[in-house]
C-alpha cells in the first residue's frame, strides 16, 4: 500500500519529522499460527516516484494463549456479535526519526511493503485489517507549548503583550517629563482628565 499526498510540499524545508506506520491486523488462525513474524518495509518518495529514504522493521505479533482468548471471547462475546469490537491487534512501528526534510526534493508519497520473513514461505504475509502513516513533526519547545496548549498561549501571550504596551506608554511618557514638556505626572493627569 502507499500514501500519496496532494500538495507538491507540505513540510517546510529542513523542518524534522518522525514516520510511525500502526497496523490493525486480526487475530486470526492465518496470522496466529502462519505468520508470526513478518517484514515491514517502509520508502519515503518525491514527486518522481525516487526514493528518498527507506527502513525496514520486524513485526512480531503479540502472543496470546489459548485460554486467555477463551476468557476474552466469553467476556467479550456481545461486542464481538454486535460488531463494537473486534478480535485484533494494533501494531505500532517507529520507522524514521528526526529526518529533516530536503529542500529541493521533498517527500510526497510513502509506501509500505509487507513481506514475509527470511526462511519461511512467500505467502507468510499477515492479514491487515487497517494501516495508517502518522508524520510528526518535531517542533521547539515554544510551537509544542503554543500547538498544546492553545487558551494558556493565550493568556500569557496577551499578558505579554500587555506589559509591552504599559512599559512603552512608561517610557514615553518618562522621556516627555524628561523632556520637559510636562511639568509633573500630576498636572498632565489633570491636563488629561479636564479635557
Amino acid at each position: 500500500p502507499s500514501a500519496t499526498f496532494n500538495a507538491h510540499r507540505f513540510i517546510a524545508p529542513h523542518q524534522l519529522y518522525d514516520v510511525h506506520l500502526a497496523f490493525v491486523l486480526p487475530e486470526s488462525r492465518h496470522n496466529r499460527d502462519v505468520v508470526g513474524t513478518f517484514q515491514v518495509t517502509c520508502e519515503l518518495l518525491n514527486g518522481r516516484g525516487d526514493v528518498l529514504a527507506n527502513a525496514t522493521r520486524p513485526v512480531t505479533m503479540r502472543h496470546v494463549s489459548f485460554e486467555l482468548r477463551l476468557l476474552k471471547l466469553l467476556f467479550k462475546w456481545p461486542l464481538y456479535v454486535l460488531d463494537v469490537a473486534r478480535e485484533s491487534q494494533t501494531v505500532r512501528l517507529p520507522m524514521f526519526a528526526s529526518r529533516a526534510e530536503l529542500k529541493e526534493s521533498p517527500f510526497v508519497a510513502v509506501r509500505t511493503t509487507l513481506s514475509a520473513r527470511a526462511g519461511s514461505e512467500s505467502h507468510a504475509v499477515p492479514h491487515v485489517y487497517s494501516a495508517h502513516a502518522d508524520i510528526q513533526l518535531d517542533m521547539g519547545p515554544l510551537r509544542k507549548f503554543l500547538y498544546y496548549y492553545p487558551a494558556s498561549s493565550f493568556v500569557i501571550m496577551l499578558g505579554i503583550t500587555w506589559g509591552y504596551l504599559c512599559a512603552a506608554a512608561l517610557l514615553l511618557f518618562a522621556g516627555v517629563a524628561a523632556a520637559g514638556l510636562v511639568k509633573s505626572p500630576r498636572a498632565f493627569a489633570e491636563e488629561v482628565v479636564q479635557r
